[in-house]
């Protein structure tokens, strides 16, 4: 066992040594390689110098003749720089003198610009003050007119009240029941309040025309404008109106027709034509509503017309209890012409009023 033990550690020993042999020659290799590299290293070294050292000639050579080069194209573009600048400098010179020339042209254009502006700031301010004038005497021609169309509104307005009267009056002695007493009763006083109300139409539109007859300027467009809106409100307002008496008519015919009398049949075929020329003067009143968008004149005469013959209608129903009046051909001539007259006539009513 002890002689196996040191049969291996000789073993290892020899081991050893082998390993530090090899390392021993490993490194001298590894020297030998060293200085090798080192004399190469050094060789390349001097070969790159000296090769460097005739570049560095041959640079140094193109150098030399770069720069000569360059000297006579400085000396030549010297030559070349003083004959501009003297060329240049006389045109500098010319362009002074004719800023300088320019600059008094200006100068009187300046002073003639000024005078021609106050000049004709003065002009301006006699246009002005001629048109505020002109528009201070036409507007103050409106509102007489104005308030002479206010003062007919009034008068015409007692008259529709002294009117309505006597046909409430005229309704009394009549042998309608009261159901449809009240229906005609109704229709009645609806028609008037669109006839107040399209007065007041007719009166704008006549301001409107005549606005637009004598626009000078902006003061009478602002105008313009500004009446035509109020207009366009009062239309729409009136055909509201006028919906509302077309529901009123629809619900009164459903009650004639359900008493089945001849008094009601009679009052539906009457109450069927105030239908239709409730629809005319809503045809009017689209009419008139369109000239004032497009901005053109409008005529009421279509409007005036239409009503006259649904005011007509309607005083069939209420005199006549729908049976034709022996005066509605003069009754509907007077509409037609556009008059405000009393027409007296031996009949229920002592008069009849036409606008």
């Amino acid at each position: 066992m002890e002689a196996e033990i040191q049969r291996k550690l000789h073993t290892l020993k020899s081991l050893q040594e082998s390993r530090m042999k090899r390392e021993r020659e490993v490194d001298q290799q590894i020297d030998k390689l060293s200085k090798k590299l080192s004399q190469e290293l050094k060789l390349k070294q001097r070969i790159a110098e000296e090769e460097r050292g005739e570049e560095r000639k041959a640079r140094e050579s193109d150098v030399a003749v770069i720069k000569a080069q360059n000297e006579a194209y400085i000396k030549e573009t010297k030559e070349e720089d003083f004959a501009l600048d003297r060329a240049h400098r006389a045109e500098i010179d010319a362009l002074k003198s004719e800023e300088k020339d320019l600059k008094k042209q200006l100068f009187d254009l300046d002073y003639r610009l000024e005078e021609l502006e106050l000049k004709e700031a003065e002009s301006l301010q006699r246009e002005v003050e001629e048109g505020e004038r002109e528009l201070m005497a036409s507007t103050s021609k409106y509102e007489e007119e104005l308030r002479k169309y206010e003062d007919e509104l009034d008068q015409l307005s007692n008259v529709h009240e002294q009117f309505t009267k006597k046909l409430f009056g005229s309704l009394k002695s009549k042998t309608v029941n009261g159901e449809l007493t009240s229906g005609i009763v109704e229709l009645e006083v609806a028609t008037n309040d669109i006839k107040d109300a399209l007065e007041q139409i007719i009166i704008r539109s006549n301001v409107f025309n005549k606005k637009r007859a004598v626009n000078t300027g902006n003061a009478d467009s602002a105008a313009i404008t500004k009446i035509g809106t109020i207009l366009l409100g009062e239309l729409r307002q009136a055909k509201k109106m006028l919906k509302t008496l077309r529901h009123t008519i629809v619900e009164f015919k459903k009650k004639c027709m359900a008493c089945n009398t001849e008094q009601g049949k009679t009052l539906v075929e009457c109450l069927a034509k105030l239908a239709e020329k409730l629809s005319r003067v809503g045809d009017a009143m689209a009419h008139m509503e369109s000239d004032i968008e497009t901005d053109a004149s409008v005529d009421p005469q279509p409007l005036l017309k239409a009503f006259a013959k649904l005011e007509t209608e309607v005083c069939n129903l209420s005199l006549r209890d729908g049976a034709p009046m022996p005066y509605q051909q003069d009754f509907q001539q007077h509409y037609h012409e556009g008059r405000v007259e009393e027409v007296d006539h031996d009949s229920d009513v002592d008069s009849v009023v036409v606008l």
